[in-house]
């Protein structure tokens, strides 16, 4: 390769990725953001699972969450936020899928503006072993009954 003037250029060799990723173990968040826009290879260095800590994946029940909750599996810790759960299948499908691929992995979970049945609830909560924080605010049709947790099976899971 030339330059302008004619004179050879050397091209630089590529740091390998595990190295990039160590330069950028070094920076702050904001410092690692800054040098993820210096190339693709930065870019995916940043991306590393040892920079993603308290990340909170929001979305909605539907067909293609299922596909994102089995690509979350990979991750070693992570908050769900699921909206829009009800009684019919595809909710059934992605609690189930939630406690299968990501059940050690859940911190905290909230189901905002959903109407999940008890019997759905309490086949998940089993499941996620290292959950720290559930809310469950909004989710009044769980309770109006009255009869949440009232068996003791239920409250001993």
């Amino acid at each position: 390769m030339e330059d302008s003037s004619g004179e050879d250029l050397k091209e630089t060799p590529e740091l390998p990725l595990e190295i990039i990723v160590y330069i950028l173990s070094f920076l702050h968040a904001s410092d690692r953001k800054e040098a993820s826009l210096v190339c693709r290879r930065w870019y995916n260095a940043s991306q590393d699972l040892r920079f993603q800590k308290n990340l909170t994946f929001s979305f909605p029940a539907s067909a293609s969450s299922l596909v994102l909750v089995r690509g979350l599996a990979r991750m070693p810790r992570c908050s769900l936020k699921i909206s829009q759960l009800d009684g019919f299948s595809i909710s059934r499908s992605l609690l189930l899928e939630v406690g299968l691929c990501l059940g050690s992995k859940v911190d905290s979970l909230a189901l905002p503006g959903s109407s999940i049945t008890e019997a759905s609830l309490l086949t998940l909560l089993p499941c996620l072993t290292s959950l720290r924080r559930l809310d469950v605010r909004g989710l009044d049709s769980l309770f109006m009954s009255g009869a949440f947790l009232s068996r003791e099976e239920h409250r001993r899971q």
